[in-house]
């Protein structure tokens, strides 16, 4: 009895069973002691860590068996995009790509500044905050799946520097603000 490779799509699996004689595949999930066992040779709906077990038989008497495990060995996809900068924050979304075994549901993102973590979230987007003005910082996420692998994606991103009057302003230009009465003045 041949197993085909793992084939996966939106969380799940499917594995293809083929042998080289006339015996009938019977398959079933989790044991080989008796129980559910199908006739056929398509198996869906597997997850990681699923075994799957196959016996061939002519209907009456079982012979040659086989089993495999599913397993899903590829890491999410990760891609990091900077989104709104200021002089102390860096928002951040994150894109992953993840067609096997699926992102783990809790503690999803676990967010960096460069190798020292800073958050954790089930959220796709996140805004490092408190940073210093004008410098540049590595951004790294971390994704695991339910399989235990981990992607990372990384960026860079500058903060800007804080805006002061004298570069903001200009002869001829005013501002508006309001005393403490609650009085527009323009200065």
């Amino acid at each position: 009895i041949q197993f085909s490779p793992a084939t996966w799509s939106n969380g799940t699996a499917s594995t293809t069973l083929s042998t080289n004689t006339s015996y009938t595949i019977e398959w079933q999930i989790g044991d080989a002691e008796e129980g559910n066992w199908t006739t056929g040779t398509s198996v869906t709906g597997l997850h990681h860590g699923d075994i799957v077990f196959a016996r061939l038989t002519d209907g009456k008497n079982v012979g040659q068996e086989a089993s495999a495990k599913i397993e899903d060995k590829t890491a999410p996809k990760v891609k990091v995009t900077v989104g709104e900068v200021t002089y102390n924050s860096i928002a951040v979304i994150v894109e992953v790509t993840e067609e096997e075994s699926g992102l783990v549901e809790t503690e999803t993102y676990q967010y960096y500044l460069g190798n020292v973590l800073d958050g954790t979230s089930t959220s796709n987007s996140y805004k490092y905050e408190g940073l210093e003005q004008e410098k540049e910082y590595n951004l790294v996420v971390k994704v695991q799946d339910k399989a235990g692998n981990e992607g990372t994606g990384s960026t860079t991103a500058t903060t800007e520097g804080v805006p002061t009057i004298e570069t903001t302003l200009s002869e001829g230009k005013y501002v508006w603000y309001t005393d403490a009465n609650g009085t527009q003045q323009k200065c």
